[in-house]
C-alpha cells in the first residue's frame, strides 16, 4: 500500500507541501486512514489572530507516483440523461501529456467526469475516489519518472478568517496487490464499499424492490393517484404481488406539484392527513414507505421562498429558481429540524434526497470579494452534515441518493447513501428511439466495477427490459391500476430479481463490453464464494444466437450445478465441470432481444 501520500497548496503565489506548513499559521490537517487503503480527510486551520494570506490551488492529493513505461488511465464519463452515461474513458498517458478531470455544474458526476478513476503504471493499478459533492478537479500529469496526480476543488482562492476551519475535499487511494490488475483492484475497492463503508440499514440485505409508478401516473394521467385514497388503492394492487418490499411516493405530495411547490413541506389537497395513513398502511403491508424531498432547490411560488428569504442563495437573471444555503447556520438548523420532524410525523423509512439545477453559479456569484470557494465549502460540508444528522436520528434510514438521476455520486455521498435512481434515461419507457434498456445493460456494466450498489426503473413487464434495469433492487413504474395488469408475471419476474440479490455483494465481472451498438451480446457475471450468476442479452440486431458463455471465479477441479433460466423463464438444469465453465459453454438465445440467467453452485466432490 502506498504510504505517505503528499498534499498541497499554495499561499501567496507560493507552493507548500505538509510538511513546510509546520512552522505557518495555515495548518493542513491530515487524517489518514484505512485497511488496505488510504482514506484521506484534509481539514484546513488559520492559528493566527488575523486573517491569512491568499490561498489557492488547495490539493489533498498532490502525488507523484513511480513510472517508467507505460501509464494507462481508466474512468467513466459523467451521467447526462442519454445513451452515454457513465460509458467508459480510458487512454494511454504519453509522457509529457497532462489533462483535468472536472465535473460540470458542481454536482460530481455530471456529465464530463466520474469522481472514481484508476491509472496502471507498468503493470501496477492505483484506484482513486473523490470524496467532494462539488466542482472537484483531478490533475494527471506525466513526467519524465512517473506521474503526479493531484486532487481539490476547482475554484479556490481566498483568505481564511482568523481562527477558521474548512473541511476540504477527501479522497480513498486502493494500490494493487502483487498480481492484481486493474479489473480486480475494482473488484476489492468494491468489496470494500461494501463491507467497511456500507450504507445499508441493519437488516436490509439488498436494494428496494420498488413500486414507483410516479412517472406513468402523476402529471394528470391519473387524476386521483396524487391521493389518499389513490396511494392506498395503489398499495391494494400491490399486494397482489409479494415481492415489493417497498413503496414509494415520489413528487405528488406537496402543494402545488413539482415543480413549482418545490419548497413546500405543506401537504397538497389530496392529503388531509399528511402521509401518515399512507405509512401505516405500508408498514402494516410488511413494506418500507419511501418519499422524495429536494430540499435544495426552491421554487419563488414556496412557502420558504416567501418567509425565509434570507435562506437563499439567488443568481443574476433567475427570477424562479433559488439554492437553499446549506452553509448557513441558522439555514441548515431549520432544514434539519423541519426534515427530522417530518420524517418522524409521517412514517419514512426511506428517504429520497432529489436534485435538479446546477449548484456552481450560485456558490460564486455569492462569495466574499477574495473568498472564492467559501460559499461552495460551507454548503457541501453542510450537505454531508445533514445526512449525518438525519443518519443519527434515524439508525434505521436509508437514503437515496439522486440528482436528476446519478450526476452526485462522489465517494463521500456514496459511504452514506445508495443512488436508487442512477440516470433519468428510465423517466421514459423504452421506445424506438429511447433504447434505454440497452442503456441500462451499459450501466450495469461500468458502474458495477466501482459501485457495489445502484438502481433504476423498468415500466413494462417485458423479460429482456426489466433483467435489464435489474440489480438487486428495482423500481417498478408498472400499471399496477390496470384491472387486467398480469400481476403472476410480475411475481415470476420479481421472484427472480430477488432471489438473485444475494449474488450482487459478490466479485463482478463484465463479461463483455460496454456498447451502444445493438449488434452484440451483452453479459456480466456475479460471483460469491461457490456460486454465482451470469446474465446474458442478446441485442436486437445481434444476428448470432450463440453466445459461449466463459464464468471466472471457477474452481476447474470441481463440478457445478447449473441453472439456465431462458427469456420465458423455462429452467433448463445440468452437471457441468469447472474447466468447462472455465473454458467456455455454447448457450443459444434463438430470438433477438432475448436474455437468459445462468445460476451456478459448487457441489460437493
Amino acid at each position: 500500500m502506498t504510504k505517505n501520500l503528499n498534499a498541497s497548496l499554495k499561499i501567496d503565489g507560493k507552493y507548500y507541501t505538509i510538511s513546510a506548513l509546520e512552522n505557518s499559521k495555515i495548518k493542513m490537517n491530515i487524517t489518514d486512514s484505512g485497511n488496505g487503503y488510504i482514506y484521506r480527510k484534509t481539514e484546513l486551520y488559520n492559528s493566527d489572530g488575523k486573517n491569512s494570506p491568499e490561498i489557492t490551488e488547495i490539493y489533498t492529493l498532490d502525488h507523484t507516483f513511480k513510472c517508467e513505461n507505460t501509464a494507462y488511465f481508466y474512468s467513466l464519463r459523467g451521467d447526462d440523461d442519454t445513451k452515454n452515461s457513465f460509458l467508459p474513458i480510458e487512454k494511454t498517458i504519453e509522457k509529457g501529456e497532462e489533462f483535468v478531470l472536472a465535473p460540470i455544474g458542481g454536482r460530481p458526476s455530471n456529465t464530463t467526469a466520474f469522481p472514481y478513476f484508476d491509472l496502471t503504471l507498468d503493470g501496477k493499478p492505483i484506484l482513486f475516489a473523490v470524496g467532494w459533492a462539488g466542482q472537484w478537479k483531478a490533475i494527471i500529469k506525466r513526467t519524465t519518472d512517473g506521474v503526479n496526480v493531484k486532487i481539490g476543488m476547482e475554484n479556490a482562492d481566498f483568505y481564511m478568517l482568523a481562527g477558521e476551519k474548512l473541511n476540504m475535499p477527501s479522497c480513498c487511494v486502493m494500490t494493487g496487490e502483487c498480481g492484481e490488475d486493474a479489473p480486480a483492484l475494482r473488484r476489492r475497492f468494491r468489496k470494500m464499499l461494501a463491507t467497511d463503508m456500507n450504507p445499508l440499514p441493519d437488516g436490509v440485505e439488498h436494494l428496494p424492490i420498488s413500486v414507483a409508478p410516479y412517472d406513468r401516473y402523476f402529471y394528470g394521467k391519473c387524476p386521483d393517484w396524487p391521493t389518499v385514497d389513490g396511494q392506498l388503492r395503489t398499495l391494494k394492487a400491490t399486494q397482489k404481488c409479494k415481492y415489493f418490499d417497498t413503496f414509494w411516493i415520489d413528487a405528488a405530495w406537496f402543494r402545488l406539484g413539482f415543480p413549482d411547490g418545490v419548497g413546500n413541506y405543506t401537504f397538497a389537497e389530496g392529503f388531509p392527513d399528511g402521509l401518515r395513513p399512507v405509512a401505516d398502511a405500508v408498514h402494516e403491508a410488511g413494506m418500507r414507505f419511501m418519499v422524495w424531498f429536494e430540499p435544495e432547490r426552491i421554487h419563488s411560488g414556496s412557502e420558504i421562498f416567501e418567509n425565509h428569504k434570507d435562506f437563499l442563495l439567488s443568481v443574476t437573471g433567475e427570477k424562479d429558481t433559488f439554492l437553499y444555503n446549506l452553509g448557513d447556520e441558522t439555514a441548515f438548523s431549520w432544514l434539519k429540524n423541519t426534515l427530522i420532524n417530518f420524517i418522524r410525523d409521517n412514517g419514512i423509512d426511506n428517504y429520497r434526497q432529489d436534485f435538479n439545477m446546477e449548484p456552481l453559479p450560485y456558490w460564486l456569484q455569492n462569495d466574499q470579494e477574495g473568498r472564492r470557494g467559501i460559499t461552495e465549502i460551507r454548503y457541501v460540508n453542510g450537505l454531508y452534515k445533514l445526512w449525518d444528522s438525519l443518519l443519527d436520528e434515524f439508525p434505521n434510514l436509508l437514503i437515496d441518493n439522486c440528482a436528476s438521476g446519478g450526476r452526485r455520486l462522489d465517494f463521500e455521498l456514496t459511504r452514506r447513501s445508495v443512488p436508487l435512481w442512477r440516470s433519468d434515461i428510465n423517466c421514459a419507457p423504452v421506445k424506438p428511439d429511447w433504447h434505454c434498456d440497452v442503456w441500462n445493460q451499459n450501466q450495469t456494466l461500468t458502474l458495477s466495477e466501482y459501485l457495489p450498489y445502484h438502481a433504476c426503473g423498468a415500466w413494462e413487464l417485458n423479460t429482456f427490459e426489466l433483467r435489464s434495469a435489474a440489480t438487486s433492487g428495482i423500481a417498478c413504474d408498472f400499471d399496477l391500476l390496470n384491472e387486467n395488469y398480469d400481476f403472476e408475471r410480475a411475481c415470476k419476474m420479481l421472484c427472480e430479481l430477488k432471489n438473485l440479490s444475494k449474488y450482487w455483494k459478490g466479485d463482478f465481472y463484465p463479461l463483455t463490453k460496454p456498447t451502444t451498438d445493438e449488434n452484440v451480446f451483452a453479459a456480466f457475471q456475479l460471483a460469491e464464494e461457490d456460486a454465482g450468476f451470469a446474465l446474458i442479452f442478446r441485442r436486437a440486431d445481434c444476428e448470432e444466437a450463440d453466445f459461449v458463455l466463459k464464468l471466472e471465479a471457477i474452481d476447474e477441479n470441481a463440478d457445478y450445478k447449473l441453472l439456465i433460466t431462458d427469456n420465458d423463464y423455462n429452467t433448463t438444469e445440468k452437471t457441468v465441470s469447472g474447466s468447462v465453465l472455465k473454458s467456455g459453454i455454447t448457450v443459444i438465445l434463438a430470438d433477438a432481444r432475448t436474455s437468459a440467467v445462468c445460476e451456478y453452485f459448487k457441489t460437493k466432490n
